[in-house]
């Protein structure tokens, strides 16, 4: 029955099938012309290869940030009762005008009071209204 073996030379690596009849014999390479030692013990009829070595070890994973910790509170006052928090930032209004052409909503910023507009629509200019 037919064996499967494989060119044990660096530059080949091929693979072949070859006869019962090659069991213990040397036969040459079917691609690259090369000896190769079959061995007659084997089952297989492969030739026999040095070891592989042995995989380089996993990199060590980095290490976990220390979980989310909520920041501490503050000490309370003499009379039992923190003291308020700091005041959002005063919000930027914006106004919302509509185009007087084709009626689409516009944010306009408080600096643009009585300054020309032109609408991204329909690009009509216009003042908008306070």
């Amino acid at each position: 029955m037919p064996f499967i073996v494989q060119c044990p030379h660096t530059k080949c690596g091929r693979f072949m099938l070859l006869e019962d009849s090659a069991r213990g014999a040397r036969v040459a390479c079917l691609v690259c012309k090369g000896a190769i030692e079959i061995d007659p013990s084997s089952g297989s009829g492969e030739h026999q290869q040095a070891p592989l070595p042995a995989p380089s070890p996993l990199p060590t994973p980095a290490p976990k940030p220390a979980p989310w910790a909520p920041s501490p509170t503050p000490a309370p006052t003499p009379s039992g009762f923190r003291a308020p928090a700091a005041a959002p930032p005063p919000v930027k209004r914006e106004r919302i005008a509509a185009c007087p052409k084709c009626n689409a909503p516009l944010r306009l910023p408080p600096h643009y009071r009585d300054q020309p507009i032109r609408c991204p629509r329909c690009s009509h200019v216009f003042t908008p209204l306070r």
